[in-house]
This record gives C-alpha cells, sequence and structure tokens, in this order.
C-alpha cells in the first residue's frame, strides 16, 4: 500500500495451541513438504497434483513468520500455515484500475481502512466489512509477503505472486472470514492485480486435516 505499513493480524501470526511447536515456521509441519509433480491426498478422498510450492515469509517484530502455499495444477491452492491448513478454489482476478480493484487499494478503500483501525486499536470493535462473490465477509489480517518459488510459475493466477517489477511496492496479502460461516475462509493477493479465492479450513494442521503425499500413509488425525 502507498505508506507501507502493513500489520498481520489472523493468518500467520496467531498459531493454535496444539500448534505451539510450530510457533512461527510453518514450511514443514507433521513432515508435510510435498514438491513440484507430488500427488497429494485431500480430505474427502480428493486428489490434487502440486504445480508449485512457495515458500512464504513475513518478518514478525524480531522473528520471521513462515508458511506454505502449495499452487495445484486445477487453479486451486492449500495453505498450510501457524493458524492452520485451508483450501481454496480457483482465484479470480480484479484486475488493476477497475472499480472492485479500488474498492480494496485505494486509499479509502478496505484494505486502508483495516490497517487504520489495526493501528488504531479499533479493528475489533469496528470490524472491515466487504460483499466478496455474492457473500459478506470481515477482514481479519494484511500484511506483505515475500516467497521463494519451487517449481514453474503457476499457470494461474497464483504465477502473479512475485511478478512485480523489484522497484514496485511488495506483494500484499490479506485474508477474511465469512460473517456467517466460521470455516469458511477468503484469501487475497495484491500482486499485479488483484486475486481472489475463497476456500474452507481443513484443519489445525496436515495431521490433522488428513493431508499426506500420495504413495505415503497418512497419519492418524489427532481429535
Amino acid at each position: 500500500m502507498a505508506d507501507g505499513q502493513h500489520v498481520t493480524y489472523g493468518p500467520h501470526t496467531t498459531p493454535l495451541p496444539s500448534e505451539a511447536s510450530v510457533a512461527c515456521d510453518a514450511w514443514v509441519v507433521d513432515g508435510f513438504a510435498p514438491l513440484p509433480g507430488d500427488a497429494i491426498s485431500l480430505p474427502g478422498g480428493d486428489r490434487g497434483i502440486v504445480e508449485t510450492v512457495y515458500l512464504c515469509a513475513e518478518p514478525s517484530g524480531d522473528a520471521i513468520t513462515r508458511w506454505t502455499w502449495i499452487a495445484l495444477a486445477d487453479g486451486r491452492l492449500l495453505e498450510v500455515a501457524p493458524r492452520g491448513c485451508a483450501l481454496y478454489a480457483e482465484p479470480r482476478v480484479l484486475q488493476r484500475g477497475t472499480g472492485r480493484f479500488l474498492e480494496l487499494t485505494a486509499q479509502d478503500g478496505a484494505l486502508v481502512r483495516f490497517e487504520e483501525r489495526v493501528r488504531a486499536g479499533t479493528w475489533e470493535d469496528r470490524p472491515v466489512r466487504l460483499t466478496l462473490g455474492r457473500r459478506r465477509w470481515r477482514l481479519t489480517s494484511t500484511g506483505t509477503v515475500a516467497a521463494q518459488r519451487l517449481g514453474p510459475v503457476p499457470a494461474s493466477a497464483w504465477g502473479q505472486l512475485g511478478a512485480r517489477p523489484p522497484t514496485d511496492d511488495s506483494d500484499v496479502y490479506f485474508t477474511f472470514v465469512s460473517l456467517t460461516d466460521p470455516e469458511a475462509l477468503g484469501l487475497g493477493l495484491w500482486a499485479v492485480d488483484v486475486i481472489l479465492a475463497f476456500g474452507r479450513r481443513l484443519g489445525a494442521s496436515p495431521r490433522a486435516a488428513g493431508l499426506a503425499i500420495a504413495g505415503d500413509a497418512a497419519p492418524p488425525a489427532v481429535s
């Protein structure tokens, strides 16, 4: 954003109690570290083929928060983060300069309003709500992301991650949650355009979510 200040509140800095051991580092959790070309077993008997792995990082005070975004060949995105695991549907694009893009990114847009309220300590009492995909959401975090890419640039819109020229601002992520369904999550990436994806929480960790690299024995879920 224009002021260059981004504050993380939610997806990558607030680990659940069962995740205390991974704290701010979720590049490898429960031995789950798929690589491009691997097949992943997903909940419900579903599977996905890994196209690209992004090892993501963001400074968090004196520490660095790490998480993984795994782009699947069908456009879906699997997130493994200190807050847990989530699976997002194929993304949609809000092109730079369009009305929906500016509703989020302009100086009076939703992301700037959220950061102002974070700095003022009022973001919980005065939540920033928005309508996306015919559904009402509440913003929960925003921050900058630096990512190391393993594999090819994804064919989907996630390929915009890290595509800005070095002289431009950093890529910005933001997260949001449904006002009516706490398991429904949203993920946004402000890169060249704004990339949006909607998904659901899978579990507190790969083990709890039943995630496994196909061919490996799936670890038993922890109740």
